[in-house]
């Protein structure tokens, strides 16, 4: 199974400065490019964080979240070709860092 993720990304920062609180939703899936009817289901991601301009037209940031991915395949058992369907759900504490422009 090989799950890649296809998200929108939405940012909200709640005050105009030199340093402000953000908040960030990512959402949407994430299908399994080797099988058309394995594995995939959907991801969110919000996370929060701070922003701070380094220069004018700079800005670091620092956040910190919660990811759920969602995975469920088909199994066909060998004996008597009964189909099972396994779920699963993949939990993450994200931290991302970077600079924007």
């Amino acid at each position: 199974v090989l799950l890649v993720p296809v998200t929108f990304d939405l940012r909200f920062t709640f005050k105009k400065g030199k340093t402000s609180p953000t908040l960030n939703i990512n959402a949407g899936g994430a299908p399994n490019i080797k099988g058309v009817k394995e594995g995939g289901g959907f991801v969110v991601n919000p996370s929060f964080g701070i922003k701070t301009y380094v220069s004018r037209k700079t800005a670091f940031f620092f956040n910190v979240g919660y990811k759920i991915q969602q995975n469920s395949y088909d199994y066909q058992t060998g004996i008597s070709g009964q189909t099972i369907i396994f779920s699963s759900a993949l939990n993450f504490v994200t931290f991302s860092a970077g600079l924007a422009f």
